[in-house]
């Protein structure tokens, strides 16, 4: 038998002929030993507290008690807080539920889903992007379920901070700045940039020196011209001035004589 060790990770390999067998340290048990035979050891998460095994071309996942919490059935495992979008053996994404992965809240019909992160959106539990034959749609995870169909073609972003009464705001290279519906229908487009979506039938933009709000139909009810505050550039530091011994420099200055400051020499021994 030949063992390899690695003390920068938590396992240990060994290999008997062409037999390779992997040996963790289960925290809950404080005991080292074997994973069943056709389990290697993949990566851990001290965080998560649980094993990342590879079973063949399958990933499976173990607790620090050697429990196993998701069978080895899908092809790749990404962890999101409570959800756990997983990829099965067609290439086709679905979301589980991470206390309980039996539980399937999203089918496994996409080619890719993709979290969309937002410190703003995330107060409301946080939205997922769902792809399917080149179309996407999005899901709450608040909601658990499809707030925008999948009917918007994949070349634009959605801007899901925008979202509201309906209609939420996209960009797309060339065409520019917009909003359309929750059908996927173009409405308007603009040019600028957004500052909020539509609340009371208002949404905010801003063009070049202006604010402009906007109805549903992209015609401009009220404006204003953008105060910039300059005074945060300006400083109260008060002027300094240098005196013969700040600009004095020991590499080139002294090798033509003393600091002209006040240095006892003998002291230090020179």
């Amino acid at each position: 038998m030949i063992i390899y060790i690695d003390v920068h990770k938590r396992y240990i390999s060994t290999r008997t002929g062409d037999e390779y067998r992997t040996v963790l340290y289960f925290e809950g048990k404080k005991c080292w030993q074997f994973l069943s035979l056709g389990y290697l050891f993949k990566e851990y998460n001290k965080k998560e507290k649980h094993f990342i095994l590879n079973y063949g071309d399958k990933i499976a996942v173990m607790d620090f008690n050697g429990n196993i919490l998701i069978p080895p059935i899908y092809k790749k495992l990404v962890f999101l807080e409570n959800y756990v979008i997983a990829t099965d053996c067609n290439n086709c994404q679905g979301l589980l539920e991470r206390s309980n992965p039996q539980n399937i809240l999203i089918n496994f019909e996409y080619s890719t889903i993709k979290w969309y992160y937002s410190s703003y959106l995330m107060k409301g539990g946080g939205y997922l992007t769902l792809i399917k034959n080149k179309f996407q749609g999005v899901y709450s995870l608040k909601e658990e379920r499809l707030i925008l169909p999948i009917c918007y073609p994949t070349d634009i972003e959605l801007l899901l901070d925008t979202l509201g009464e309906n209609l939420i705001g996209f960009h797309k290279p060339i065409l520019g700045n917009g909003f359309m519906d929750i059908e996927g229908n173009v409405i308007f487009t603009f040019t600028g940039h957004f500052v909020h979506g539509f609340k009371g039938g208002l949404a905010c933009i801003s063009t070049r020196d202006k604010w402009q709000k906007i109805d549903t139909l992209g015609k401009v009810v009220e404006e204003g011209e953008i105060e910039r505050d300059d005074t945060i550039y300006e400083t109260d530091s008060e002027e300094v001035y240098y005196t013969e011994e700040d600009t004095w420099d020991a590499m080139t200055d002294g090798m033509y004589g003393d600091y002209p400051g006040d240095v006892d020499y003998e002291l230090l021994g020179f």
